[in-house]
């Protein structure tokens, strides 16, 4: 029997806070993060009734900034903000009873709106922002790298052995979080449960803003039986597609270090989007994997 299903629950907070209801597919990547997330934030987690009937004013601003795009990335965390302000000045003096707030955002908006990417760099607000990567943009470098149905004379492989090695450094935004303020900085999946609670719990400790960067495993994007998420999470992690690191201080740590990585072929074959991937850009991929991983023990303790 799997470990993971018979400890990870007598060992996590009981009290559940990730409402159900949600419209997330069976083995969804991203409602486990959450769920998880949510547990790690601690007994501070208000519902949205809660917010309603102590603060209406408040949670009015916050819903506003949620359901309308033109009201602005500055508004929504502002509103998060003046939010956990109003709450904390109703407690004793000198006692914070919500830390800071958690912002979660999808990967694909920071990879289509630079726009949003530089206000969340820029910004100064005392904010945990959960960036969730499910990887919608790998689609377009398979098609890319796919040879082309119904053409014989003719085999297009558009991406070269640079566009691969760009494609590795920018999925982990080592270097974009580097060049930050961020006071801590972080990479986790809901497949070491532990690593990603204990990671939530710094990110609200330490001060100022804060990021973590979350993969969740997608079944339905992916192609793959939905009970093996977490395989796919442990899977990417043990093949330093997605290494686990924090940066804090300028320190880098690596808190899942693996001594003899699996081959990436053994992550790749279990995605059936990666079926039309040609095998000569599998081992070009492995490169640029194993470089990363190289560069990235050089920087770390």
């Amino acid at each position: 029997m799997d470990p993971f299903s018979i400890y990870v629950p007598k060992l996590l907070p009981n009290d559940e806070r990730f409402l159900s209801g949600r419209r997330s597919c069976k083995g969804c990547g991203k409602a486990l993060a959450a769920r998880l997330i949510t547990k790690a934030a601690g007994p501070s987690v208000l519902r949205s009734e809660a917010i309603r009937d102590r603060f209406p004013e408040a949670a009015s601003i916050t819903a506003q900034s949620y359901a309308y795009p033109d009201v602005g990335f500055e508004a929504m965390i502002a509103g998060l903000c003046a939010l956990i302000h109003a709450i904390n000045q109703t407690t004793a003096q000198g006692q914070r009873l919500i830390k800071k707030p958690i912002v979660c955002i999808n990967r694909q908006v920071l990879m289509s709106d630079q726009l949003a990417l530089d206000r969340m760099i820029q910004a100064r607000s005392d904010v945990a922002y959960v960036c969730l990567d499910n990887e919608p943009y790998v689609d377009s470098l398979i098609a890319r790298a796919a040879p082309k149905p119904f053409v014989r004379a003719e085999r297009l492989r558009p991406v070269s052995e640079s566009d691969i090695e760009r494609f590795v450094q920018e999925k982990q935004m080592y270097d974009v979080l580097a060049q930050s303020d961020f006071s801590y900085a972080a990479t986790a999946c809901p497949s070491l449960p532990f690593d990603l609670v204990a990671k939530v719990q710094k990110a609200l400790e330490c001060p100022g803003k804060a990021f973590l960067l979350v993969l969740t495993p997608c079944p339905t994007g992916w192609a793959f039986a939905s009970h093996k998420t977490v395989t796919m999470g442990l899977l990417a992690v043990q093949t330093g597609y997605f290494p686990l690191y924090e940066r804090c201080d300028g320190r880098l740590t690596m808190t899942e270090p693996v001594k003899r990585r699996r081959p990436l072929a053994e992550y790749l074959m279990l995605q059936k989007r990666f079926m039309p991937f040609p095998q000569e850009l599998v081992a070009v991929l492995q490169s640029a994997v194993d470089r990363q991983c190289a560069e990235l023990l050089a920087k770390g303790a």
